[in-house]
């Protein structure tokens, strides 16, 4: 009826929006909803003191509890113990690391207890912890009468009768944006209904006058601040508003709790309400906004967004344009991998594949069934034959593959051929490689977690690194003789794994590690090169500055002394560098006026007991190639 006839359109369209402004204003409702409640310790705590508390959370079917990420207190000294309604012991937090506070904790019942001790120890900031309660929305409603049901506002109406293709008046979408933001922050409704509302809200704002909103000026403004002469806007600027302000800090916390479950293995997917949020975010320009410049916490959102508004302008073809920064990185890797005269050809000619009129549907179904079908044809470190030989010492698997204690001769690895790696590199009785899609193997010796595949078990097949199956790693780095390992990913993040005497993994402390970790003091550096010693390492950011850590021997770290680094620690500046068993070496160059120079840097070699950078003066005036 509505589709025949404008006026029951507009009807229906009018009860759906007043039927959501009443779910909204339903305070009743959200009275009923059992609400987080926040504990914490005096910041900082106080030392040789026992405390206790209690959460009892009624209607709860079970409890979440979330800490937040300045806790810090002395480790094993300072215990904080998290116990269920009965007593049992569920967790114990300390530490100064986030990681040693993030795992999530979860507590059958409504009732929790925690204690808390402190000797006269170093303290820190404390700690706070908030309890969320799990419910079933749905379980309230069961036990009123069907007069009480019938009488209040309903989602489910809503769901069953908006129709967004009916909406055309610009005053009754502003209503209906902001009545669907109001029920998006609704923590009572069910969790299908909110993901429908935000649906919908993500299709309203993508559409017609949502696209006209300045999403900048929205977040930065407050409710005093909309124009008077623009009501459409103004009610925006209320619910619309605050659910834009929080959105880039609700979607942070929700990939940094989904993130690892997912890299773990205990989920498969991100969440569907993780997804649509994402989505929402990437439609409205998000990752161009101030509020997502830090790269180190939204390199991942910009990959999605890249990667969504691509694949939008393959399935749309002529009426999206393929992304700007992606046409310029697609150019940048063809000129790359061009011969010198190739480089020369016209400009039209090397843009063809940006025009859809040219490139087609058809010849991107080629593509595909190319690559799927033979995916050899797409490995670019391949000459020859692409066979992978090895021999030497193999007592812990450490080729790969390859049958025998002792290979006194070249013999082919099939297992490591199969992967078409781009990077092989050995450890002490250790193997690595890296693949074109950035993926890493280990095959070897297992002692101190120096495989990065969890535990200290030998594995004599190539085995994948899980923890880094979702993060594309370029290169790895490890000594001939080393018992640990450094990955540099594409988004210039450095991670370490084995074992962690002299502080050498780079995170604070002297722990082996079993799996890959992020070293968090070089987030947002934009590393670009990395190398490992026997004891020490060392990595090189794209400003050109060089960071070590680990043991500082004979100087060996370039910090004018000898003492250990357990993080890294900016040196100097580099362009090239290499580790060694005892020292690193590092050339870097310096530009003059007229001509550019290469000056020879050495620091802390065997028979060189150097603790700062000593330039090779024979070698300056040598003019650089």
């Amino acid at each position: 009826m509505a589709r025949a006839n404008s006026q029951v359109a507009e009807m229906l369209l009018e009860i759906c929006v007043t039927e959501l402004e009443d779910v909204a204003a339903d305070v009743k409702s959200h009275q009923l909803v059992p609400q987080p409640v926040v504990q914490e310790s005096s910041h900082p705590y106080t030392d040789d003191v026992t405390l206790t508390g209690q959460v009892r959370i009624p209607g709860a079917e079970s409890l979440q509890v979330e800490f937040d990420r300045q806790c810090s207190t002395e480790r094993r000294h300072d215990p904080l113990t998290i116990m269920d309604g009965t007593g049992r012991t569920v967790a114990n937090r300390s530490g100064r690391e986030w990681s040693d506070w993030a795992p999530e904790v979860r507590i059958s019942g409504n009732e929790l207890r925690w204690k808390f001790s402190s000797d006269g120890s170093v303290n820190g900031w404390g700690w706070r912890f908030t309890v969320y309660p799990i419910a079933v929305p749905a379980g309230q409603r069961e036990a009123l009468s069907d007069r009480a049901v019938l009488s209040q506002p309903s989602v489910e109406l809503v769901m069953s009768l908006l129709d967004l293709r009916s909406c055309t008046d610009r005053t009754i979408i502003s209503r209906l944006a902001a009545s669907l933001a109001s029920c998006a922050q609704l923590s009572y409704l069910d969790p299908s209904q909110r993901m429908w509302v935000l649906h919908q809200l993500r299709q309203l704002m993508t559409t017609g006058v949502g696209k006209s909103l300045n999403v900048l000026e929205l977040m930065a403004s407050s409710p005093s601040d909309s124009p008077t002469d623009q009501p459409v806007f103004a009610a925006h600027h209320g619910p619309l508003g605050s659910l834009l302000k929080a959105l880039p800090e609700t979607l942070l916390r929700q990939y940094e709790y989904e993130d690892p479950i997912v890299r773990g293995g205990k989920h498969l997917m991100h969440s569907d309400f993780f997804k649509v949020l994402v989505a929402l975010a990437c439609d409205l320009g998000l990752d161009s906004l101030p509020c997502s410049s830090d790269n180190s916490r939204w390199a991942w959102f910009r990959r999605y967004c890249m990667a969504s508004r691509v694949a939008t302008s393959l399935t749309r073809r002529s009426s999206v344009p393929l992304p700007t920064g992606y046409c310029l990185e697609v150019e940048r890797r063809i000129r790359a991998l061009s011969d010198a005269e190739d480089v020369h050809q016209e400009e039209e000619e090397a843009t063809d594949h940006e025009d859809h009129s040219i490139f087609k549907l058809e010849h991107d179904e080629q593509l595909i069934h190319w690559v799927n079908r033979r995916p050899e044809d797409w490995t670019l470190s391949w000459g020859g034959s692409g066979t992978i030989l090895g021999w030497g010492h193999n007592h812990r698997g450490q080729l790969g593959g390859v049958e025998g204690a002792k290979v006194k001769l070249p013999t082919a690895c099939e297992a490591l051929t199969a992967l078409h790696p781009v990077q092989l590199v050995g450890g002490e009785q250790t193997l690595f490689a890296v693949t074109l899609d950035g993926k890493v193997y280990a095959t070897g010796y297992g002692a101190g977690g120096r495989l990065g595949i969890g535990g200290t078990d030998s594995v004599s097949t190539t085995t994948l690194l899980e923890s880094l199956q979702h993060v594309f790693i370029k290169k790895v780095a490890v000594n001939s003789g080393g018992k640990h390992c450094l990955a540099l990913s594409a988004d210039g993040e450095v991670y370490s794994w084995g074992e962690g005497d002299d502080g050498k993994l780079g995170h604070g402390n002297k722990s082996s590690c079993d799996r890959p970790r992020v070293i968090e003091i070089l987030r947002g550096k934009e590393v670009v090169d990395i190398a490992c010693g026997g004891a020490h390492s060392a990595c090189i950011t794209a400003a050109g500055e060089l960071y070590t850590w680990g043991k500082g021997r004979y100087g060996r770290l370039g910090h004018g002394d000898s003492e250990d680094q357990l993080r890294p620690k900016k040196g100097g500046s580099s362009v090239w560098m290499a580790c060694a068993l005892r020292g690193v070496w590092q050339w870097r160059c310096s530009d003059t006026v007229h001509h550019r120079r290469r000056l020879c840097v050495v620091v802390g070699g065997r028979g060189l007991r150097q603790a700062g950078p000593w330039r090779l003066r024979w070698l300056q005036g040598t003019p650089s190639h």
